[in-house]
């Protein structure tokens, strides 16, 4: 019995390709949807925990495909995500 991995194609700025899995992709269609997101607020979305998003974040933007910024809100320092201008998320390719 094979397993099937989901695997999208997203392109970054300048037409680079780049390949992410299932969970990194609703990262990005939720940060499209919602720019400026907290951290949390993307972990809830997907069901991972803080730090799983923070590792995917920093991937994503060594990638182009995201851009951070600390916002202070509460007397606090937060990171809220952006998708990066140009990142296109419409490819998809299955891998078996």
């Amino acid at each position: 019995m094979s397993m099937k991995h989901r695997l999208s194609v997203v392109m970054a700025p300048g037409d680079a390709p780049v390949i992410v899995s299932d969970a990194q992709l609703r990262m990005l269609q939720f940060v499209r949807k919602h720019p400026g997101a907290f951290y949390g607020e993307v972990a809830a979305h997907i069901g991972f925990d803080r730090p799983s998003i923070t590792a995917y974040a920093s991937r994503m933007e060594r990638a182009g495909l995201v851009k951070r910024k600390h916002v202070k809100e509460d007397g606090r320092t937060y990171a809220v995500l952006f998708l990066a201008r140009g990142v296109r998320l419409d490819l998809s390719v299955r891998r078996v």
